[in-house]
């Protein structure tokens, strides 16, 4: 849940009139209003200028503008209030700063976003970026598939030796992003989470690649053309 109380007498100090003037003051008319037309439609000219101050403080950062923009027309297209737009651009540029810390804030804008993502969902800020060092090209769509594991009920620790143990056996992107499905069926069988990624598990140990059956029982009758394997390296605490 967003707290937006703390935010309104914020809004209201002279010191953050004079930096709102003073950020609108050097910013061109264009750049600051053309990407947020229907923001200003909805919430008028006052609460646009408040949430294009918030947005410039994160460009300072070298956050970028895109995100920041699409997370405040997001909350209006939803018909939210002015200051939870405002809270919620605060939130996730604090969000895309620690992300910076994973993959960099020069790094491409999917990556920093699903770094947010990653960490916003409980992964380990140390696994991510073990994660990006090894294999940047695919670290979007491999936090994609941890999420999709969470999503299972199966807890961090669990996703990410089930991630390690799947990456060490050399199975690619496009069957990591299989796992949680085989582990989604074994649940809706009756099994729990936990016994779901043991079974799977055990299919991945067994020489298997993915799709699993239900069981985990090998199936030698799939074949595929070999593809370079994804490889990570893991640091061992």
């Amino acid at each position: 849940m967003i707290k937006v109380s703390s935010y309104s007498l914020a809004f209201q100090s002279p010191l953050f009139l004079v930096l709102l003037v003073a950020i609108i003051g050097v910013v061109p008319l264009g750049a600051q209003t053309d990407d947020l037309v229907r923001v200003r439609a909805l919430l008028g000219e006052g609460a646009t200028s408040q949430i294009e101050a918030a947005i410039q403080l994160g460009l300072a950062d070298g956050l970028p503008r895109n995100l920041l923009v699409d997370k405040a027309i997001e909350g209006a297209a939803k018909g939210m209030g002015s200051e939870v737009i405002l809270a919620a651009v605060y939130t996730l540029t604090d969000e895309l700063r620690q992300a910076g810390t994973v993959v960099g804030l020069d790094a491409d804008e999917v990556n920093l976003e699903k770094a947010a993502d990653g960490l916003r969902s409980g992964l380990d800020q140390s696994f991510l970026v073990e994660l990006y060092r090894e294999n940047s090209e695919d670290f979007a769509m491999v936090v994609v598939a941890l999420e999709d594991l969470l999503r299972t009920g199966v807890t961090v620790r669990v996703a990410q030796n089930m991630l390690r143990d799947a990456s060490s056996r050399g199975l690619r992107v496009n069957e990591l992003l299989r796992l949680p499905a085989n582990v989604r069926r074994l649940v809706r069988e009756g099994r729990t989470p936990f016994e779901a990624v043991r079974s799977v598990r055990a299919s991945m140990r067994s020489g298997r690649r993915p799709p699993y059956p239900y069981d985990g029982t090998p199936n030698f009758s799939i074949h595929r053309r070999h593809q370079t394997p994804i490889q990570f390296m893991w640091s061992i605490n």
